[in-house]
């Protein structure tokens, strides 16, 4: 298995999805440097998180959160009505969550969000 480890900011709050929204989506974006136009870029990573690390991310993550997410790649893919085609998206499947700073003039007072939360993913295969 291939584990991918990123560091990023959300570029939004959380969507929790699922039957009893147990399920946070979100998409980290990650700094990157284009060395052709010699400019900062950023790459973006849709992820998925469950039980635990779903609820933390609800609780104490939002637009602009720094975090460090550890997991594995899941490639999914489905019809485009739209396109014709077949459409192809990867996303991240959390298995270790770190929450970093928050975003500048963020105020909070619960200093008790936690910093990293480690469960295993369900399998997916």
């Amino acid at each position: 298995m291939q584990v991918h480890m990123i560091s990023g900011r959300l570029t939004r709050d959380p969507e929790m999805v699922g039957q009893n929204k147990d399920v946070a989506k979100f998409t980290v974006a990650v700094d990157d440097w284009d060395s052709q136009k010699q400019e900062k870029t950023a790459q973006y990573f849709d992820c998925v998180a469950f039980k635990k690390q779903a609820e933390t991310v609800r609780q104490y993550a939002g637009k602009g959160r720094e975090v460090k997410v550890r997991g594995r790649m899941r490639r999914r893919e489905y019809e485009s009505e739209k396109y014709n085609h077949t459409i192809y998206t990867w996303e991240l499947i959390v298995d270790e969550l770190e929450l970093g700073a928050r975003p500048a003039g963020e105020t909070h007072t619960d200093d008790e969000s936690p910093r990293e939360t480690r469960e295993p993913a369900p399998s997916l295969w």
